[in-house]
């Protein structure tokens, strides 16, 4: 497992993106004894900066055990960007996004090597593609600030529970730039962390993806750093685990 961090004086990024992939037919740790064709594999996301020839735009790199994939910021910079180029041997992308935030919800529009043009916008509960709702959520409870866990990464030392989500998202669609956009937009956590993601589901050939998303704060009365844990299924029955992402912002 690797820990992707990013910091500025603005803010504060910490990632950590797993993902697992198809093995023989094993048990898992799951009711009833059902078995998984998915289980946890080796180390598969890391991230580098890379300075090419020739080139005044930061560009990184990230590792993953399916294909490398490049970013090269040309707007802004890795954890606040506007506009970035999205290269990958896996689908052959290369591929402009441009990113737009309002109230704060991110939109993007990704602009592939083909011509075509797809965009991501969402209502803060809804993703869109080019206007076509992909995402259902099934489950949504409460702010509760009784239920808490302990984290030594947590600003406070204590996490406090704040949201549990449960929901699906179709991926079928293979541009990595694309699923990785429907992906940040659905979690409402960075684009960078999630394309190691999209690169696994795209190999894997998932066509929908299950997930359960839960959200804490540390407490704070201002300037709270949230914590966002999300396991990726590619069953309604959350049986295959096929990634987790956390990310502290």
């Amino acid at each position: 497992m690797k820990t992707f961090l990013v910091k500025s004086l603005a803010v504060i990024c910490i990632a950590t993106v797993t993902l697992t992939g198809p093995l023989s037919s094993i048990s898992a740790a799951s009711p009833a004894g059902a078995t998984s064709a998915y289980e946890s594999i080796s180390t598969e996301y890391s991230m580098q900066k890379v300075f090419p020839k020739n080139n005044e735009n930061d560009v990184y790199e990230i590792k993953t055990a399916y294909a490398d994939v490049n970013i090269e910021v040309i707007d802004g910079v890795i954890d606040d960007w506007t506009k970035i180029k999205v290269s990958s041997e896996l689908d052959g992308s290369n591929d402009i996004v441009e990113k737009t935030t309002v109230d704060g919800k991110d939109s993007f529009s990704i602009s592939t090597n083909e011509g075509k043009v797809y965009k991501v916008t969402t209502d803060g509960t809804t993703v869109y593609l080019n206007g076509k709702a992909l995402n259902s959520n099934s489950t949504v409870s409460p702010v509760s600030e009784q239920n808490s866990v302990v984290s030594p990464m947590a600003w406070s030392g204590v996490w406090i529970y704040e949201s549990y989500i449960q929901g699906d998202v179709n991926t079928d669609y293979s541009i990595i730039s694309v699923l990785a956009a429907i992906l940040s937009a659905l979690y409402n956590v960075p684009y960078a962390g999630l394309v190691s993601l999209a690169t696994g589901i795209i190999a894997l050939a998932i066509k929908n993806v299950w997930y359960t998303k839960i959200t804490y704060h540390d407490g704070k009365a201002y300037q709270r750093m949230h914590r966002t844990v999300t396991f990726n299924y590619s069953d309604s029955l959350r049986y295959n685990l096929i990634g987790e992402t956390e990310f502290i912002i």
